[in-house]
């Protein structure tokens, strides 16, 4: 499934709101749970120093597990944006209906994608 969508398999439809708005909406909505969960131990803690300070007292305090499901979700946005960037840019070059539809989904694609790391950096 992910082949075909990197490759442009799918109608611009699908790909834009299926896979980009929807996609990117339930991304945002995980990390910001996760975050949550994470508690404060997400906040200040780069992956260096979370290993370097744990410790049998610093495991009670510093919840492990969803601090890496936290890390993890960040680093999987990063890599769904730019590969759902890639695909509706893919999907709209070989759409033939409008080239106005084309370009206006690969607008909105870089604005929504925008919008969502905006809101995890400063929201």
């Amino acid at each position: 499934m992910l082949k075909k969508l990197f490759n442009g398999e799918y109608a611009l439809r699908a790909t834009f709101w299926k896979f980009g708005i929807f996609g990117l909406v339930i991304l945002y909505y995980a990390y910001k749970m996760l975050r949550r969960m994470a508690g404060s131990n997400a906040d200040g803690y780069g992956v260096i120093n979370a290993f370097r300070n744990l410790n049998v007292t610093g495991v009670a305090s510093l919840n492990v597990f969803w601090l890496l499901a936290y890390w993890t979700v960040a680093l999987f946005a990063v890599i769904y944006s730019c590969g759902i960037i890639k695909a509706v840019f893919k999907t709209a070059a070989n759409y033939e209906k409008s080239i106005w539809l084309a370009q206006l989904a690969r607008i909105g694609i870089l604005v929504a994608v925008a919008w969502m790391w905006y809101m995890i950096i400063y929201g």
